[in-house]
C-alpha cells in the first residue's frame, strides 16, 4: 500500500489498484492479464507500490516472477515493463535520479546470480547492471530480498548499527548507489547506502 493523495494506491501482486482517499471509490485497476503468475507463488513476500512523483513503481507476480512495472499514478496506464524472464526479487528504490532494485538471474541448474540494477525511470531501459553475489538456489527462485535506503550523508544515526551488523551477519550488505561494496562501513563511505538483506535458511 502506498498514499499518494488524492489516491491510495494498492497492490494485490496480481493487479495494481488505486482508491480515492475521499470516498474510497475505485478509481483505476490495472491487473497483469495473461501474464498472471500462480497463486501460491513468492509466499508471504509482499510487493509494495512506490510513489515516484507521477510514476507507481511496483512489482506484479507473473507467471515467469516478478516483474517491475511503472504505472502512471493518476490513470493507471502502463508506462513500461522490466524485461521479461528476469525476476525482480526486491521492491524498488529511487536513488540518484534512477530507479533500481535487485534482480536474479538462474546461471546454473541450482545457482543464483543477483544483480543490483538500475533502469532508466522515463522508459524502463537498464541502464547499469551490477553483479553482486551468486547463491546455491535452496528457495527455486523464490528468494526473499530487501533493498533499503538507509543513508545519504556521512555520520548518519544508523551508521554504528549497520556497521554492526555488517562482517557479522553474512546476509548483509552494504552497497553504494551503483551497486558497489562498501565494505567499509557507512561512516567512512560517503554517497547513498543501501542495505541488501538475504534471508539465511532455505524456504519453508
Amino acid at each position: 500500500v502506498a498514499v499518494a493523495p488524492p489516491l491510495l494506491i494498492v497492490n494485490s501482486r496480481f493487479a495494481v489498484a488505486a482508491y480515492s482517499l475521499a470516498d474510497g471509490a475505485r478509481v483505476w485497476q490495472r491487473p497483469c492479464d495473461a501474464d498472471h503468475g500462480r497463486t501460491h507463488a513468492w509466499p508471504m513476500i509482499t510487493m509494495r507500490p512506490l510513489v515516484a512523483g507521477p510514476l507507481t513503481l511496483v512489482r506484479r507476480l507473473t507467471n515467469w516472477g516478478p516483474e517491475l512495472v511503472a504505472l502512471d499514478t493518476a490513470t493507471g496506464e502502463v508506462r513500461w515493463r522490466s524485461v521479461k524472464n528476469e525476476n525482480v526479487a526486491s521492491d524498488p528504490v529511487v536513488l540518484t535520479g534512477r530507479v533500481a532494485a535487485i534482480t536474479l538471474q538462474q546461471v546454473q541448474q541450482d545457482v543464483l546470480q543477483l544483480h543490483w540494477t538500475s533502469y532508466d525511470p522515463r522508459t524502463g531501459k537498464v541502464v547499469s547492471q551490477q553483479p553482486i553475489i551468486q547463491l546455491r538456489d535452496v528457495w527455486s527462485r523464490e528468494l526473499p530480498l530487501t533493498a533499503q535506503v538507509v543513508g545519504d550523508t556521512v555520520g548518519h544515526p544508523e551508521a554504528d548499527l549497520l556497521g554492526a551488523l555488517h562482517g557479522v551477519l553474512p546476509a548483509v550488505r552494504l552497497l553504494d548507489a551503483h551497486g558497489e561494496d562498501a565494505a567499509d562501513g557507512l561512516a567512512a563511505h560517503g554517497g547513498a547506502i543501501l542495505l541488501a538483506v538475504l534471508a539465511v535458511g532455505p524456504r519453508r
